[in-house]
């Protein structure tokens, strides 16, 4: 609350979704001009009779949509906790009416379009937001827009919610603010480690045909989906680093469980590197013989003049795990975790041709995946294999 508010004389203060009230409960100790709105009246209610009790004054009150609807006063702060939209559910045509309106396209969180709609209307905003904000695709307009603006990303120590969903605080100035890498900042509050990759030797989708299913690939195997015959389908939750566990573990597909799921029908075999994705350190098998069915969103790296095990390497490398968390951080659904997309996975820089990758890939072969890892390490030039071991399943 001081973020927003230290400094002002006498702001006025607004929560664009005011609940029940407890933001503007904590800023009426520093000022009695308070602006609470929200679509929903019995929060409005509540928030007024709240403040009344407490100060014996009256907020300046809306019932209404703070993202389409004129604000009942010009306001100096905003403050408050938005509401999160879920990336599960489907966006209404409401929804994208409200994101249209602020300039928005494709997906945003309803809570960042709360944070462009603030940013607009007031000189100082302290807002909280899903992690995703930081680096997700999604928000980069949102970024972009607050440019130059941003004095602060607070990082709690620990969950403000029950709710799985992991928050930060961003601190909007008039002008002048020092936050240029918002995950950056996040990265650091994760001990997540520095890391520098050069792409002078180039990038795996360079030398690699990367690629990832649809959702319509999905529902489109269930037909073909036996137990115990066919091709193995591999899912993300079979794929541990340098091994496949089908066969061993039960898999979920189409909401059910099965113990050898596989895939009837005649099928292209194409020896390939399989990657998942949602995992602590980059986790990735490979498939020799190219009988394996991927089945989204598990990543397919095809190599085309790199050895199949040269391509596993490098997606099993300390370094390219720390590298790609730093530039996903906040966006998976664990909030500790790497959301890898095809074109994430293309970018990854190769190293340059070293005794170091050639003894990383032999050592995969022989099941030595903390060898492997060093001998990464030492190829990359780069140190962070005491991280990257402490965050193997």
């Amino acid at each position: 609350m001081r973020w927003a508010v230290d400094g002002l004389d006498r702001p006025v203060v607004c929560d664009p979704s005011c609940g029940g009230g407890a933001f503007l409960l904590e800023a009426a100790r520093r000022t009695d001009r308070l602006v609470a709105i929200d679509v929903d009246p019995l929060a409005v209610a509540v928030t007024e009779a709240a403040l009344l009790l407490a100060t014996g004054r009256r907020p300046v009150t809306m019932v209404g949509d703070a993202l389409l609807d004129e604000w009942p006063a010009e306001v100096d702060a905003v403050v408050g906790n938005p509401p999160f939209l879920s990336q599960l559910r489907s966006a209404t045509v409401r929804d994208r009416e409200r994101a249209a309106a602020l300039g928005a396209t494709g997906y945003v969180d309803e809570s960042a379009l709360f944070l462009v709609a603030a940013a607009r209307r007031a000189g100082r905003v302290a807002l909280l937001q899903p992690e995703s904000v930081v680096a997700s695709a999604g928000a980069a307009a949102v970024r972009e827009e607050l440019a130059g603006r941003v004095e602060r990303i607070w990082v709690p120590d620990r969950p403000l919610f029950d709710a799985a969903v992991r928050v930060v605080g961003v601190v909007v100035g008039p002008g002048g603010g020092a936050v240029t890498d918002w995950a950056a900042l996040l990265a650091d509050a994760r001990g997540v480690p520095e890391v520098a990759l050069a792409d002078d030797h180039g990038t795996l989708g360079e030398r690699c045909t990367v690629t990832a299913g649809f959702r319509d690939e999905y529902y489109g195997l269930g037909p073909f989906v036996r137990e115990g015959e066919g091709a193995p389908l591999i899912t993300a939750g079979l794929i541990d680093p340098n091994r496949c566990r089908w066969g061993e573990v039960p898999a979920r597909y189409g909401k059910q469980r099965w113990e050898r799921p596989g895939v009837v029908g005649d099928r292209d075999v194409v020896p390939k590197v399989l990657v998942a994705t949602q995992t602590r350190v980059v986790e990735a098998f490979a498939d020799e013989d190219g009988t394996c069915v991927p089945c989204t969103p598990v990543i397919s790296v095809v190599p085309h003049d790199l050895p199949l095990r040269h391509a596993l390497a490098v997606l099993l490398a300390p370094p390219v795990s720390a590298w790609a968390l730093r530039r996903s951080v906040g966006t998976a659904l664990s909030g500790d975790a790497i959301k890898l997309s095809a074109g994430q996975v293309r970018s990854i820089p190769l190293p340059a041709p070293s005794p170091s990758w050639d003894v990383a890939a032999d050592l995969l072969r022989d099941g030595d995946l903390v060898g492997a890892g060093r001998a990464m390490g030492d190829a990359y030039g780069c140190d962070v294999l005491d991280w990257w071991e402490a965050r193997l399943p």
